[in-house]
C-alpha cells in the first residue's frame, strides 16, 4: 500500500486499480500495535482510508522511493 501510494503520488503510475487500494485501506486496523510505537502514532495520527495523500507526509519517503524502485523493475518482463 505505501509503494501504491507512493507510484501515484509521485510518479503517477497506478499499480493496482483504485478500487483495490481503497478495500486495502480500509482493511488497515489502527488500534493494532506493531511493537514500534514510533511508527503505530504516525500511523494513527497521518493514514486516512479514504485518500492516498497521507504518504506525503511519511517519514521515509527515500526508502519507499527504493522500494518502488524494486517493485517496478521486478515487475517488468525480461
Amino acid at each position: 500500500m505505501l509503494v501504491w501510494a507512493h507510484a501515484y503520488d509521485r510518479h503517477s503510475v497506478s499499480l493496482v486499480s483504485d478500487h483495490e487500494f481503497d478495500a486495502e485501506c480500509y482493511k488497515v486496523n489502527l488500534t493494532l500495535h506493531t511493537g514500534k510505537p514510533q511508527w503505530d502514532r504516525w500511523w494513527r495520527k497521518h493514514f486516512v482510508p479514504c485518500t492516498g495523500m497521507w504518504i506525503n507526509d511519511h517519514p521515509d519517503r527515500e526508502g519507499i522511493e527504493r522500494l518502488y524502485r524494486v517493485v517496478v523493475h521486478e515487475g517488468r518482463p525480461k
